[in-house]
């Protein structure tokens, strides 16, 4: 004897519940890769931005993500010819003058 519950057999509400149940946990996943994505897409936003002093474009910030560890994520923003013209320009600039301003010109 199959005993039901309203229209639905207990099989039929078995199936039903595992069902949704799979659909629940593909939800959480997808929902959990989408917000790692959006925060390493920021933090390699953050990278880029105090690295070259400029925003990536959307083709340099993908190199970025997709780089296996920040070191390397770094390494791709400090490709960028303003990580030389301004950041490591202003970072040196203190120790060549006796007022210590990064307001000198370089040679």
């Amino acid at each position: 004897m199959v005993k039901t519950h309203g229209a639905l057999t207990l099989n039929e509400l078995a199936c039903s519940f595992a069902k949704r149940s799979a659909q629940l946990a593909i939800a959480v996943s997808i929902i959990a890769t989408s917000t790692s994505f959006a925060q390493n897409r920021e933090q390699a936003q953050r990278i880029h931005d105090r690295l070259a002093g400029v925003p990536p474009t959307s083709a340099v910030l993908d190199q970025m993500v997709a780089a296996p560890d920040p070191i390397d994520a770094a390494m791709i923003a400090m490709d960028n010819p303003n990580f030389y013209t301004v950041t490591l320009k202003n970072f040196a600039a203190p120790w060549t003058n006796r007022d210590q301003s990064v307001f000198v010109p370089l040679n």
